[in-house]
């Protein structure tokens, strides 16, 4: 193991989790993670500190409830490090864990290779500050509105609606994480956003990742309504993802701030790109919305310029507040 994977795995043990010696960890992985999974496990194993596992079955999509089994290590666990391919963190199972004071850092689709991007030993706690103010900003406004110079317009309702702030690490007020991504995010009322999405980083999925064109999206009443693109074999992709009419729906907003992230088509590293937004569409419950449905995909969106309430608050990717 290389300098910079051991350290890379080091930050996110002790410092993203804040593991004290003497609790309950569990490390979820399935058949496509397991390679990763053993790297943490043997950090753990060396250093003498006493964990449990479980392998799950392979998943197809983000959002699938995992096993009896592991629902029954979960809840009794201080600590779950869950890294699966696909994201737990939009299940029923993950909620339950929370309420009982569990602490939760997912990591879907972690690599050897990710181990040594730079985003993973972002120094976390430091963006806390500004994390928290925009879930507050999002929480107080009432109307987002989100724009490109490439022609991206979207207007969606968040009345009502309470901003998430997640930076990265967990401990008693934060318990869930998902390092290398640190975002702000909302659930937007779901039947109340509409416009025209012009995605242009990426749509974090095996299948597509990174974007060399961007996709056009109309929204419409809250749902995706139509996809184009030059790419014809893209859209079918997509077409079939989102046959399923709750799949449509815009469940998710997230503002990313991690400064040593680029987009690379990995999910967390791209959501938490500083700069960029991400627009997820499906699974919403977990983070106070109403759309239930075992699917969650984001698409990010570079640069854009960000309105709450009439107010600018990001311009072309650059916020516009938090740097004093």
């Amino acid at each position: 193991m290389n300098e910079n994977i051991l350290k890379s795995i080091r930050h996110i043990l002790y410092y993203a989790s804040g593991l004290q010696e003497g609790e309950k960890t569990l490390f979820l992985y399935d058949g496509r993670t397991e390679k990763v999974a053993e790297l943490f496990m043997d950090v753990m194993a060396q250093e003498n500190r006493i964990f449990d596992s479980c392998k799950l079955a392979q998943t197809n999509n983000h959002g699938e409830e995992p096993s009896d089994d592991a629902v029954g290590k979960m809840v009794e666990s201080n600590v779950i490090f869950c890294l699966t391919h696909n994201s737990l963190a939009h299940t029923k199972a993950r909620m339950d864990a929370n309420k009982r004071g569990v602490r939760f850092l997912s990591m879907p689709s972690y690599t050897v290779l990710l181990l040594e991007d730079p985003s993973l030993t972002a120094p976390y706690k430091d963006y806390y500050p500004q994390v928290e103010k925009m879930a507050q900003m999002l929480t107080e406004s009432s109307i987002l509105e989100i724009t490109t110079s490439s022609g991206t317009f979207l207007t969606a309702d968040l009345t009502g609606r309470k901003g998430n702030s997640c930076p990265g690490f967990t401990d008693k007020g934060h318990l869930l994480a998902s390092p290398p991504d640190i975002e702000a995010n909302i659930a937007p009322v779901e039947e109340k956003s509409r416009g025209t999405l012009l995605i242009d980083g990426s749509i974090t999925c095996d299948e597509i990742g990174l974007l060399k064109e961007p996709v056009r999206m109309e929204v419409e009443n809250g749902k995706v309504s139509s996809f184009s693109a030059c790419d014809k074999k893209l859209i079918a992709v997509l077409e079939k993802m989102f046959e399923e009419e709750k799949r449509r729906v815009l469940a998710e907003i997230g503002i990313g701030f991690n400064k040593k992230a680029a987009l690379c088509g990995n999910m967390l590293v791209d959501e938490g790109t500083c700069g960029a937004i991400h627009f997820g569409f499906g699974s919403n419950g977990t983070i106070g919305g109403k759309n239930s449905v075992p699917f969650h995909l984001d698409f990010v969106l570079k640069d854009p310029t960000l309105f709450l309430d009439g107010k600018v608050i990001m311009e072309n990717g650059d916020f516009l507040y938090g740097k004093d």
